[in-house]
């Protein structure tokens, strides 16, 4: 059985102050990950980081069968970035969890070609064994644990 770990929104918000602590340069926009990374982006933004304009990049982690049934997971881009000025721009990319890795991984890709000044991304939680870690995280997380935040 696979054990949970519950966050409370008090959870959330000591967690959002330990990522604005270490974010050295403010950035001049945000990239939400949605769904996920909305309601953080949104709490860094208005709370911690001078209220910067938040535009949403909406991906999802699928499965695709493959070979003698194994699964792999794609990405699939569902909603493209909001028509906003990207380039030269100090740009912060927000998720809940890096888990795999895979969906921080293709906002990094899809930003990077909009020629940002900076690229930083952060994400409350990050698991062990996901391949793309987060420049910025409160807290890692044992792969095994089920993370259960408030707005599911």
């Amino acid at each position: 059985m696979t054990q949970k770990i519950i966050f409370s929104w008090q959870n959330i918000l000591k967690h959002c102050q330990i990522i604005t602590k270490k974010i050295k340069t403010p950035p001049d926009l945000i990239i939400a990950i949605t769904k996920g990374g909305l309601p953080i982006a949104t709490v860094l933004a208005n709370k911690h980081l001078n209220n910067p304009p938040i535009i949403t990049l909406q991906l999802k982690e699928i499965q695709t069968q493959g070979k003698a049934g194994y699964k792999a997971k794609k990405v699939k881009l569902i909603s493209p970035l909001n028509i906003y000025p990207i380039k030269g721009k100090r740009v912060l990319i927000v998720d809940d969890v890096a888990d795999s890795g895979n969906t921080l991984k293709k906002a990094i890709k899809i930003v990077k070609t909009q020629n940002p000044q900076s690229l930083t991304t952060t994400c409350l939680h990050y698991k062990p064994r996901t391949h793309t870690i987060p420049d910025i995280f409160a807290k890692k997380i044992d792969n095994h644990l089920w993370i259960v935040y408030p707005w599911e």
